[in-house]
């Protein structure tokens, strides 16, 4: 047989082979190109999902934009050395504001007698300022910090 001027002498057993030849490599390729585009879409599912989050995770950024989250310490850590003066009240307390306010809403008449004993603020900085004043009497090259 000849076909575009070569001689071709192929029986019917090798045609039906190279067939069966070609076939098997198209499933070949086939299969492959079914792999890849399970892969191709489990991708975009999975970029789909990673988006999504990314856009959660920057909507709660820009609510709290400028709010840095405040370190706390967990109740058993705090040492409650300000314990409340009133009989059968047992509450202790971290600092003696957090004493001052049980005071003022539980136990208003120890909180008139706690005030009295315990100096305001405006009368600790008085008396810092009296310190000061006298480490600088004492100390000629101090700076007040002012």
């Amino acid at each position: 047989m000849e076909i575009n001027g070569q001689k071709v002498n192929q029986s019917k057993e090798e045609v039906q082979d190279e067939s069966h030849q070609f076939y098997l490599k198209y499933l070949e390729e086939y299969y492959k190109n079914v792999q890849l585009v399970k892969q191709l879409l489990s991708a975009v599912t999975d970029n789909q999902r990673l988006e999504e989050e990314l856009k959660d995770i920057s909507d709660t950024n820009e609510s709290n934009s400028g709010k840095r989250k405040r370190h706390r310490r967990p109740a058993h850590e705090i040492r409650r050395h300000h314990k409340c003066p009133a009989p059968l009240c047992g509450k202790a307390y971290g600092s003696e504001g957090s004493l001052s306010q049980h005071l003022k809403l539980k136990h208003r008449s120890y909180y008139e007698q706690y005030s009295k004993l315990v100096p305001s603020r405006s009368q600790t900085m008085s008396v810092r300022e009296e310190k000061s004043d006298a480490s600088a009497s004492e100390n000629p090259l101090f700076i007040p910090n002012r």
